[in-house]
């Protein structure tokens, strides 16, 4: 009987390293999301020419050895977007869908984070569309829209934060921020 006790809390034991493993890549998923975005909004308006390339940072630091391929494809996507995009659009524009983008070089902060998950292999265009339709009531009414528009609403902040958080893949820990920053 002690044995098959022993057994039991070894296996709980790794149930709960596996969660605060996940856990921990769902922090930092969306730490790196939240700083692409507030970092990307801080460029000057600049219809028909493109600002000034900001330098890139000098201070990297490596991702942990666990970390998911796809965590690396969205940092590196979202590095090398923020280099592209150099002036600040925020005209409405009629996308393709799915993956409908206005210029690579333009936009606003949230089309460099659209891009940068383009890159990890997810569509926010088309994750946002269909949430949209089976959840139309949990989204803002800032606009004034009667229905989704696959042209504008992934690239809406508000929008994004609001699938981001309703979204399965968002813990608890992500909707109280200060939270993110302990342990």
């Amino acid at each position: 009987m002690p044995n098959d006790l022993e057994a039991r809390n070894q296996n709980s034991g790794l149930r709960i390293q596996e969660s605060e493993c996940k856990h921990r890549r769902l922090v930092l998923f969306f730490t790196c999301f939240l700083a692409i975005a507030v970092c990307s909004c801080q460029r000057q308006y600049a219809t028909g020419k493109s600002a000034a390339p900001v330098p890139p940072s000098s201070v990297t630091r490596p991702l942990p050895p666990k970390s998911s391929p796809q965590l690396k494809q969205f940092i590196d996507g979202a590095v090398e977007q923020s280099k592209v995009t150099t002036g600040y659009d925020p005209s409405y524009v009629k996308l393709d869908y799915p993956n409908g983008d206005v210029a690579s070089d333009t936009g606003v902060c949230s089309d460099v984070v659209v891009r940068a998950f383009r890159k990890a292999g997810i569509d926010l265009q088309k994750e946002v569309h269909e949430d949209m339709k089976l959840a139309w009531d949990e989204y803002p009414r800032k606009w004034g829209a009667r229905g989704t528009d696959t042209n504008i609403d992934h690239r809406r902040v508000l929008n994004l934060t609001t699938y981001f958080v309703s979204s399965e893949q968002v813990s608890a820990d992500f909707q109280q921020p200060r939270r993110l920053f302990t342990g």
